[in-house]
């Protein structure tokens, strides 16, 4: 924050750091207020029942329709996330157990490489799979984002170098435990219908196949048109014709109508 204000640059114009900047003040205020008696939680990617969203959802919604499935880097990159009922359940015995502190809200303890993450998952249904595994430089390329269209997925760019790596002994000692992928997956696969007004705003459409059928005269499959260019390139090792086109009805897939 102090670099983006020694340049001149107001903390409003860019959400993220408006956000990271409410959560430290707010932390800033319960210090002050109560003192070495404060508790902190910082959660990461908070997932399982209830999650309306497509940040974790998308993969087991996604693996569940089976066929080839574009998976973002090599399998190696680092992933953590927490279930809302481990990170609720924790924090309760954190109060009741009057735990005092600042602890980080992910999991698992040793942590899971995306690989790991997404055979993880694919392990609760019996549909049949293909993987295209695509390096991260050529989707940055072709402006296919990690967190964004490739959702939990953040690889060790400079900024993020520990991203997904804590060290999480002293949460695990403070009485914060974790249920199995498998568990996750499935109660945050369930009752995807429900939230369908939601995917209507620009954010869900995004990754609406729907969306992508009906501008490209139905042909589509699930995934966008340029992420099929780039399972293409991957798999074929030559640049797919028509690309520059693709990029635009990617564009033009991502703009609200």
């Amino acid at each position: 924050f102090r670099n983006r204000l020694d340049v001149g640059m107001a903390l409003q114009s860019d959400p993220t750091v408006a956000y990271g900047l409410g959560k430290a003040l707010a932390e800033g205020e319960a210090l002050a207020a109560f003192g070495a008696r404060t508790t902190i939680v910082r959660p990461g990617l908070i997932v399982g029942p209830g999650d309306d969203t497509d940040r974790f959802t998308y993969w087991p919604v996604r693996i569940e329709r089976g066929g080839e499935i574009l998976a973002p880097g090599d399998g190696t990159d680092r992933v953590q996330v927490i279930d809302v009922r481990d990170l609720c359940e924790w924090c309760v015995r954190l109060c009741e157990q009057r735990t005092f502190g600042t602890f980080m809200g992910v999991g698992p303890q040793n942590g899971r490489s995306m690989a790991e993450f997404l055979y993880g998952i694919a392990g609760v249904t019996t549909a049949p799979l293909a993987w295209t595994w695509v390096p991260r430089e050529f989707l940055a390329e072709h402006r296919v984002r990690a967190y964004n269209e490739m959702p939990v997925w953040r690889p060790p760019t400079p900024g993020y170098e520990g991203f997904a790596r804590f060290d999480l002994t002293r949460e695990v000692a403070a009485g914060l435990t974790f249920r199995s992928l498998a568990d996750t997956a499935s109660c945050a696969g369930q009752g995807r219908g429900r939230d369908e007004p939601r995917r209507r705003t620009r954010r869900h459409r995004r990754r609406d196949p729907r969306r992508y059928r009906a501008r490209t005269g139905g042909l589509a499959r699930d995934q966008p048109p340029l992420c099929r260019a780039v399972a293409q390139y991957h798999r074929d090792g030559q640049r797919p014709s028509g690309c520059r086109s693709l990029e635009r009805q990617d564009r033009q897939a991502r703009t609200p109508q």
